[in-house]
């Protein structure tokens, strides 16, 4: 068994200038595998295309013995469908399930994500304190994480990733 990955990826990258930043990058790539018997298969991971775009904003409050910062940020996360398993087509008079082919090419739906972070930063002596609020999938974007026949339904049935993930945190650095 053997695997190749091909691909470009681009990127841009502004780092803080005047309390701003802003990430964004994107991908094309093939992701495939040559099965023992010789056959060429895309790997599990293989979407054809990734891109993510994140930017944040940061207000600064200075006094004599320590810093604030208040912080918010968003991600945008996009990327073409996954490769999808063969799915069955019907059940024969055996009980035994008859699929749709060896390897169609199907794809699961393409997928989506936008994650939201507000934070406050406590600059003091040696010691940075940081409380964050996450807000991952805030739009609650329903998508596909995979699909499987369920025998005693006798259907496909379809299962999604998680909704909204909220995620409360506190870091101290030295």
């Amino acid at each position: 068994v053997t695997a190749t990955n091909t691909g470009v990826e681009l990127a841009v990258d502004h780092r803080f200038a005047h309390d701003f930043f802003y990430q964004a990058n994107a991908s094309v790539f093939n992701s495939l595998y040559v099965d023992a018997a010789g056959r060429e298969h895309d790997t599990r991971w293989d979407g054809n295309w990734i891109g993510n775009v994140l930017g944040g904003k940061e207000f600064r409050k200075v006094k004599a013995d320590r810093v604030r910062t208040w912080g918010v940020s968003g991600r945008l996360n996009v990327m073409g469908g996954l490769p999808a398993l063969p799915l069955p087509v019907y059940t024969d008079v055996n009980g035994n399930v008859v699929f749709a082919g060896d390897d169609p090419k199907g794809r699961l739906p393409d997928y989506y994500r936008i994650d939201l972070r507000v934070y406050l930063k406590k600059d003091r002596d040696g010691r940075t304190g940081m409380w964050s609020v996450d807000l991952q999938n805030v739009t609650n974007a329903q998508n596909v994480q995979y699909r499987y026949y369920d025998l005693r339904k006798g259907e496909v049935v379809t299962k999604y990733q998680l909704g909204i993930i909220p995620n409360l945190s506190y870091r101290i650095e030295f």
